[in-house]
């Protein structure tokens, strides 16, 4: 490469847009902050975990570029920012509510699954899925040009060598208008019509809260997930056709919670003293009933062992949750596996 195409490149990248868009809503996370601050104590799960804190606005989310990094491509995040918000906003405003003593009724039912529903799509096991399988495509994509019939044809024509025709090949996957980016439209794309199935899958069930006297609950960057009946001891996952496939504890081996066969859970802690728990076996009730302390902890071994990058957890907790991340979290960002080339770790998430 030349040290002109090198600057080009690099005037490229600096001009690129960027936009932050949050795994975990801001105002969830606020609900963990310091009373009176704007601020939010949590574990950095790289080299670490590292105690930290910041502003809420500040914290889980990834930085989306015109080179791929985020969770949709930069020119689909304003608009799915817009329909996400109204969802945001409602649900907020609910979880308000409650905790200011209110009932749930129908309108804040509604509003607090929709913000369930909203966090079981975006999430990084959505992301991380979407990537795997991206990457394993583009892979397979790039192998082809040596393995091809009709790629072997080609290199004996132009006389290009098996290696630069895979450089070639590399380009056009990644280029703007390659494979890649392709595939991460067509998920963006698809994002409206899999939050309105994952809405309807929520609302055939019911819904109801539990609430503790004191801050217990820690908020992961993937808070809402799906569990096979009340069982926090088998896998979770966030995707419904996902729920047979999980692995089971021991008391569960063979049961089948297959969608639409519906027994299952979903559960995402609201605040660090309200988690939320809806199912079709669910019966929808109007005040939180009480949090017990070993729901808590099993719930927030489950935050830990889901999230990849980073715990919001109660004010002044540093000492309390650090056993419990330290035994059950790692850090595990949903990176692209496609073969050529991984990102950088620090430009996979940012602070």
């Amino acid at each position: 490469m030349t040290d002109e195409m090198a600057a080009t490149g690099e005037t490229a990248r600096e001009a690129s847009p960027r936009v932050d868009q949050h795994m975990v809503s801001k105002c969830l996370i606020r609900c963990w902050g310091r009373t009176g601050e704007d601020r939010v104590e949590y574990f950095d799960l790289r080299n670490g975990p590292r105690f930290r804190t910041a502003a809420p606005a500040n914290v889980m989310y990834r930085t989306a570029d015109g080179e791929g990094g985020g969770f949709v491509p930069v020119e689909f995040a304003g608009a799915l920012e817009v329909e996400w918000s109204q969802l945001e906003r409602h649900g907020c405003e609910a979880i308000r509510a409650v905790l200011r003593g209110d009932s749930v009724d129908d309108d804040r039912r509604d509003a607090i699954l929709g913000l369930m529903a909203l966090h079981l799509l975006r999430s990084s096991e959505t992301l991380g899925r979407f990537l795997m399988i991206v990457g394993d495509r583009a892979t397979e994509l790039h192998a082809e040009v040596a393995t091809g019939d009709d790629y072997r044809q080609v290199l004996v024509e132009t006389g290009m060598t098996v290696e630069e025709a895979q450089e070639v090949a590399d380009a056009a996957i990644r280029s703007p208008d390659g494979f890649v980016q392709r595939a991460r439209a067509d998920f963006a794309g698809n994002m409206t019509r899999w939050l309105e199935r994952f809405i309807e899958g929520l609302s055939a069930g019911g819904l109801l809260l539990r609430k503790s006297d004191t801050d217990v609950l820690v908020l992961g960057d993937g808070p809402a997930f799906l569990s096979p009946r009340d069982c926090l001891e088998c896998e979770t996952t966030v995707m419904f056709g996902m729920l047979d496939g999980v692995l089971r504890c021991s008391r569960h081996a063979g049961f089948s919670a297959h969608w639409p066969f519906a027994d299952w859970l979903c559960w995402m802690p609201l605040a660090p003293r309200l988690v939320a728990v809806a199912g079709p076996r669910i019966k929808d009730a109007d005040t939180p009933l009480a949090l017990v302390g070993s729901m808590s902890d099993r719930v927030n071994v489950m935050q830990c062992r889901r999230a990849q990058v980073r715990i919001v957890i109660p004010p002044g907790g540093e000492n309390r949750y650090r056993p419990v991340v330290d035994t059950h979290a790692s850090f595990r960002p949903p990176v692209s596996g496609y073969l050529p080339e991984q990102p950088p770790e620090d430009a996979r998430w940012k602070i």
